[in-house]
């Protein structure tokens, strides 16, 4: 009866078994380890992504709790090539070590770079605090006390006045 039991045990775990697929990427010329480049491992029979990492400063990389069958990676780096490895079949070894992958440059030249800039809404001084109004929908749209009601630790009423101890000459409360 027991040997029955995990007979049937081993057969209703076998296909659960998680696998672990590893491996390393590294520059082709130096040799060195790339850290931070993008590893993705995609499914063979459909190219469906299954999990996406980063390697880590020694260039390794590691996806954990992948189900049998036939996978490839995908790598690559900003200034490099994307690359995929061959598909490789994963279910008879617990961990299956890929070996090592190499990066290599992009020949790829840029024509040109545009860099945008936005200036945030609100900036704290040491001394006063500024609220850029420029790309506040508000501005365009409302009036000024509309902007004014919008602005944190601002006080404006219904109709859009001030507080009296606000105004020019008076004292505070």
């Amino acid at each position: 009866m027991k040997a029955l039991f995990f007979f049937v045990l081993t057969c209703w775990y076998m296909p659960c078994a998680a696998y672990t697929v590893t491996g390393h990427i590294r520059e082709q010329k130096t040799e060195r380890p790339m850290e931070f480049a993008d590893v993705a491992l995609y499914r063979a029979a459909d190219s469906v992504l299954v999990a996406g990492s980063v390697a880590d400063s020694e260039g390794c990389f590691a996806f954990g709790s992948v189900a049998a069958g036939r996978y490839y990676v995908k790598y690559g780096f900003m200034g490099y090539e994307t690359r995929c490895s061959p598909a490789f079949a994963v279910g008879k070894q617990r961990v299956a070590d890929l070996g090592t992958f190499y990066l290599f440059r992009s020949s790829e030249r840029l024509e040109k770079v545009v860099v945008e800039a936005r200036w945030p809404t609100y900036v704290q001084r040491i001394d006063k605090r500024v609220f850029y109004a420029g790309e506040d929908l508000m501005s365009v749209s409302g009036s000024v006390s509309d902007l004014m009601r919008d602005i944190p630790s601002v006080q404006v009423d219904m109709e859009g006045n001030w507080p009296e101890y606000w105004l020019p000459g008076s004292t505070l409360p």
